[in-house]
């Protein structure tokens, strides 16, 4: 289910086979809220229906080690209510922020050798090995 509209109800995450929303989309739903009532009352609907999912829910995964979430969640001053805040949550990014810089390291490099890029670089080097060996021979057949 995408969030399109603050005018939706959010999906909780239930026991068993179910959907639910992701941290993105409760980021999404935020924004919406905060476009259509000020950021003080989005604040509040926010918070009664974040904290309504309980525990156990999909929503404790978004709280306690989304890092992404939890820097949004900060910057926009909402309270989850989740153990993974303040301080806990503090003491928690530190391995998800190493291994999100570790998997956007791998992600850029697979990248990089998958894009143009590395064809660019090495038709520059090629050209430049040409040039300079053919300078190098010009001047060995000048002398």
């Amino acid at each position: 289910m995408a969030v399109t509209t603050w005018n939706i109800t959010p999906d909780y995450d239930q026991w068993g086979v179910d959907t639910w929303w992701s941290c993105e989309e409760w980021i999404m739903w935020h924004q919406e809220l905060k476009k259509h009532f000020g950021s003080s009352r989005a604040r509040q609907i926010w918070e009664y229906a974040f904290k309504k999912a309980g525990f156990g829910s999909g929503t404790d995964w978004c709280a306690e080690t989304n890092s992404r979430f939890r820097a949004y969640i900060k910057s926009n001053n909402l309270s989850t209510g989740v153990l993974g805040e303040g301080v806990i949550g503090d003491i928690i990014d530190i391995p998800t922020n190493i291994i999100d810089f570790a998997s956007d390291t791998v992600s850029s490099t697979v990248d990089f050798f998958k894009g143009n890029t590395i064809k660019t670089i090495l038709t520059v080097a090629l050209v430049g090995v040409v040039v300079v060996g053919g300078a190098y021979a010009y001047k060995s057949f000048k002398s």
